[in-house]
């Protein structure tokens, strides 16, 4: 299923140098203030904030919920490029006809890089893109774009687009291996209708090597009209010469493929063109060749697109415990509360089983009361014991808390891809199991991405560490991943518990630790694994983990 595989990015915020991570299902940044960590999800945010209807839109960053301001305070403030560039390496399905199979997959890296518009800093358009594959850890890049915002310019001479053909013949579709093949090529124009034995008699090596240099690039006028363009081949340009055509091979092929000799006063540029296309489109499928290409260059950016409108996010600050939400106020609460007012009703039973058990889980109450004031807004109370409480009843940390639990089983709500039938589990995370999970309808869920900053704020330890079990449920019934910025061990030690009892793979955890002090971009980002004793590859920065022991150490010392 679709998802994203990994994050690179440059001359982006503070950091000058290439800096990457890796997705798993739950991806936790940590690290000191200041040190660079919400530079990663507002990379992403400010792609989901743009990149709604087309991969080619502009960056705005005066609006959205990034709050980047514009691309000068964007950019890195050392480096003398005048771009920012965005890496983002994608699992996509395969639907073309040759896939093996319905659920295959493959991976591909888009590259996109902007640049400010002149005197107009608040956007940026997208100066080039390259749309590559990945086999192993080879790259092959099969689509460069670039464009120059040159006013003074044409827009067909703004535009340069290529296509790397021998890469995605090889890659994608080996069926036209013949185009790299002299002997293929040879032999597919010698068995032609027509006999143009004497055509193929006069390709040789440099023709062959001239062909290949070519096809790897197509030159149309605009983008995106290239994928529907023919391609132009350094073979076409050598049969559309006069040499060619006042040479024995040439006058062989010419009558060979009209029938008969041409008398002088017809047409013979038209009898050349007509034998030309029908080379080109009848014996060499270069119209398929392109019509192949136009079909998985769309579609792979139409699954870029997909995994962007997927993605999702809540800031630090979530709002307040209020008795009425309008749906005009700009706080996620806010608005989160008054979109469950809407849809509550729609919540399938495994999502509003999901919804009740971490109401419970976290002890907030038993269940949600939801009412809607028309015109007005929603009032939402909580259930418990048999009694109603509203919001503003309830501790400051509930209306930090609450927020993601409805945020997250909304997300589901809407990502459902089909039905099916499972085993149906809630308990997670060292609960006690029923002796045999109860079997019913559930669903499949498309790959979503939630983007959390802090979600530990103003909760006690122990709610902190219960988070952990929280990410893992939601991945495991709604497909859900996380990328959770946070400052909570216990959140971490919770994680590598569950990994040691196998409650949660150890590939399905992925935690960044940045340390803003180092000055080198390769140096300040410490990927740290959990193994499957629950033990880490790498040990945090100074300050972190180590910190509360640190000072039991120094109170076993002290004399009082």
């Amino acid at each position: 299923m679709a998802h994203f595989n990994k994050l690179q990015f440059s001359n982006f915020r503070a950091f000058q140098e290439p800096v990457t991570i890796d997705f798993s299902e739950i991806t936790v940044l940590t690290g000191a203030n200041n040190s660079g960590k919400s530079s990663f999800l507002k990379a992403l945010q400010v792609l989901k904030n743009n990149l709604q209807l087309s991969v080619f839109s502009d960056l705005n960053f005066a609006q959205g919920t990034h709050n980047l301001g514009d691309f000068n305070s964007t950019k890195n403030k050392d480096t003398p490029e005048n771009s920012i560039n965005i890496s983002l390496v994608c699992t996509t399905d395969v639907k073309e006809n040759n896939a093996e199979e319905n659920n295959a997959e493959e991976k591909v890296c888009f590259d996109l890089r902007y640049a400010p518009f002149p005197n107009f800093t608040e956007k940026a358009y997208l100066k080039g893109l390259n749309l590559g594959l990945i086999h192993g850890e080879q790259y092959y890049n099969i689509l460069e774009f670039n464009c120059n915002f040159n006013n003074h310019l044409p827009f067909d001479e703004r535009i340069e687009v290529h296509i790397n053909l021998q890469n995605f013949i090889e890659k994608k579709n080996n069926k036209y291996n013949y185009l790299f093949d002299e002997n293929e090529l040879r032999h597919k124009l010698a068995a032609s209708a027509y006999e143009l034995s004497s055509l193929s008699s006069s390709i040789d090596d440099d023709i062959t090597l001239s062909l290949e240099g070519k096809a790897n690039d197509m030159h149309p006028s605009r983008f995106p009209a290239f994928l529907e363009a023919n391609i132009n081949t350094d073979l076409w340009n050598w049969l559309f010469e006069e040499d060619f055509w006042e040479s024995e091979e040439g006058q062989s092929f010419f009558e060979a493929y009209n029938g008969r000799e041409i008398d002088e006063d017809e047409d013979e540029f038209d009898y050349r063109y007509k034998a030309m296309n029908y080379v080109f489109d009848d014996i060499l499928n270069l119209n398929s060749v392109a019509s192949d290409i136009h079909e998985w260059i769309t579609l792979k950016l139409d699954n870029l697109l997909h995994l962007i409108q997927n993605i999702h996010h809540l800031g630090a600050f979530r709002g307040e415990s209020k008795r009425i939400y309008g749906f005009s106020e700009s706080h996620s609460i806010d608005a989160i509360l008054f979109d469950l007012g809407q849809r509550y009703d729609m919540l399938r039973s495994n999502e509003k089983a999901f919804l009740n058990k971490w109401l419970s889980e976290f002890g907030i109450g038993d269940e949600l009361v939801v009412q809607r004031l028309p015109g007005i807004g929603t009032i939402v109370k909580i259930k418990s014991k048999g009694k109603e409480y509203s919001l503003a009843d309830l501790g400051f940390a509930y209306a930090q808390l609450l927020p993601i639990i409805i945020k997250t089983v909304l997300i589901a709500n809407e990502s459902v891809e089909k039905l099916s039938t499972i085993e149906f589990d809630l308990d997670f995370g060292g609960a006690k199991k029923p002796k045999e999970p109860k079997k019913e309808k559930a669903y499949t869920y498309n790959t979503t991405l939630l983007l959390l900053e802090e979600p530990e704020s103003h909760l006690h330890p122990k709610l902190q560490s219960q988070l952990a079990d929280f990410f893992g449920l939601a991945n495991n019934l709604f497909n859900i991943h996380f990328i959770v910025e946070t400052h909570s061990e216990y959140l971490i030690h919770k994680l590598r518990y569950l990994v040691l009892t196998k409650e949660i793979k150890p590939q399905s955890v992925n935690i960044y630790y940045i340390d803003g002090l180092n000055a080198k971009a390769s140096e300040r980002i410490k990927n740290i694994r959990i193994r499957q004793d629950g033990t880490l590859t790498n040990d945090f920065g100074g300050g972190f983990v180590d910190e509360s022991s640190r000072w039991m150490e120094l109170l076993k010392v002290s004399p009082n």
